[in-house]
């Protein structure tokens, strides 16, 4: 007899760490999100007001912004310990926490105007269904980041222990082209905007 065991995806526990938030602590890593803010918000600029979920946003490199700028945002993580870098914005009810299994998002279809998804789709093992899971609850659009096979990262696996090295606190991670992430987002119903 054989036995399935479920096993969930929760790479969002570690991107909402303390010890990945110091990866992008120097002038490298605020420059890089600063260019990822003004690039999310510039996306989101024809959909104001709209609602989002952030889906392992934990790690609060976007959440600040979108609140500020008027954009109803939910973030949702894989535990609850994935609240802790955005408590101030629970603190405060300028947005909302929910957690649990990232590949059974428990909302109905097309429950938000734009979903968001940084730091994490790299590190999911059930890709597609993760991907089917954003497109099912996203009425207008999904917005995306991946390492590109088109770059660096095609040599990244044999450059890990290197990385690890000098880093530290890296993961092995999976690179995409952008021809399979557009053939499994138009499976889904959703073309590149």
């Amino acid at each position: 007899m054989k036995c399935l065991v479920y096993s969930p995806e929760t790479a969002d526990i570690e991107t909402s760490s303390e010890d990945y938030a110091r990866r992008f602590s120097g002038s490298v890593g605020h420059w890089f999100l600063k260019v990822q803010e003004e690039a999310t918000l510039r996306m989101l600029a024809p959909h104001s007001g709209a609602t989002v979920l952030d889906v392992g946003g934990g790690h609060g490199q976007i959440a600040d912004s979108l609140v500020r700028h008027g954009y109803r945002l939910t973030v949702f993580g894989s535990a609850d310990v994935c609240r802790m870098r955005i408590q101030h914005l629970l603190d405060d009810n300028r947005c909302s926490f929910d957690s649990g299994d990232i590949l059974q998002l428990p909302y109905p279809n097309s429950s938000f105007d734009i979903v968001v998804s940084y730091r994490l789709l790299s590190h999911v093992s059930r890709w597609p269904q993760f991907l089917s899971e954003l497109a099912r609850v996203a009425r207008l659009g999904v917005i995306i980041d991946y390492p590109a096979t088109r770059s660096i990262n095609f040599i990244a696996p044999q450059l890990f222990r290197i990385k690890k090295r000098f880093e530290g606190n890296t993961r092995t991670f999976n690179a995409f082209s952008e021809s399979q992430l557009l053939e499994d987002f138009g499976s889904n119903g959703f073309k590149r905007g």
